[in-house]
């Protein structure tokens, strides 16, 4: 991998190579940063679309929930730029294998949009599952591109609500994701009925964390702290996990170093 100082990869490289957690000061925060393009050689990795058991896209983005988590932690890295399409996967072992890439809703409002942190992320991987079991229907038998002749299991749902997310501004998609709330249980296409409960629940910590929130401000209680980067302890890596305890995936990193971030 191809790596400056002024890169990502930076931070990441110097912790392989120093066997150790690297400084603590790492510009998280920084918004003019230098971009390079970096090219990496490996196993040849597949899109989501191309996955064709329904607990397979859950068991996708769990693993690179874990691998992201790992990331954050010994190299202080945030991704920035999580998104269905940013997810690949390959075999190994014979099971499924993750590889890391949509936008928290506080962070779509330019009035009070804070630096970011982990739980953003963590909240972008929950609209992964959300728009990709809401938006397509999985087929049982894939279609075929007829240019790279790659198997694609996934065909865009016409019912979807989602549908009207994209292309849409900042106050659009925060208002829309504030709305879910009054929704209840999340859509998704019968196809994708299995992973429904998984996502209400992972909703139900998130919109915990936002009640509680809300609370604290309404009630003036700035005598009392807020631990705004878990939304007071709602929306956490552990909760995140735990929402798959009875499915039987493998926990790669079960436990974060500050298990309550």
């Amino acid at each position: 991998m191809f790596s400056t100082p002024k890169t990502l990869q930076a931070p990441l490289k110097q912790f392989m190579e120093a066997g150790a957690p690297i400084i603590e000061d790492y510009a998280l925060h920084t918004e003019d940063q230098d971009m390079t393009l970096c090219v990496s050689v490996h196993e040849k990795l597949h899109k989501l679309s191309e996955l064709k058991e329904v607990l397979d896209y859950a068991q996708a983005v769990f693993d690179v929930v874990q691998v992201h988590r790992w990331i954050y932690d010994h190299a202080k890295i945030l991704h920035r730029d999580i998104s269905e399409g940013n997810i690949m996967w390959h075999i190994r072992d014979g099971r499924t294998a993750s590889r890391y890439r949509y936008m928290a809703q506080d962070q779509h409002d330019p009035a009070t949009r804070p630096p970011p942190l982990y739980r953003h992320e963590l909240e972008s991987f929950l609209y992964v599952l959300l728009i990709l079991t809401g938006t397509n229907i999985l087929l049982e038998q894939p279609t075929i591109d007829a240019i790279t002749k790659e198997k694609c299991y996934l065909a865009p749902d016409p019912e979807s609500p989602y549908r009207s997310w994209l292309p849409r501004s900042h106050e659009f998609l925060y208002h829309a994701k504030r709305e879910l709330r009054k929704a209840g249980r999340p859509y998704a296409h019968p196809s994708f009925d299995v992973l429904t409960e998984f996502i209400h629940d992972l909703q139900k910590h998130l919109w915990r964390g936002m009640v509680a929130k809300s609370e604290h401000r309404e009630r003036h209680l700035y005598r009392r702290t807020f631990d705004e980067s878990t939304l007071g302890g709602h929306w956490t890596y552990a909760n995140f996990l735990k929402v798959f305890d009875n499915t039987g995936f493998v926990r790669m990193y079960p436990v974060a170093l500050h298990d309550t971030v």
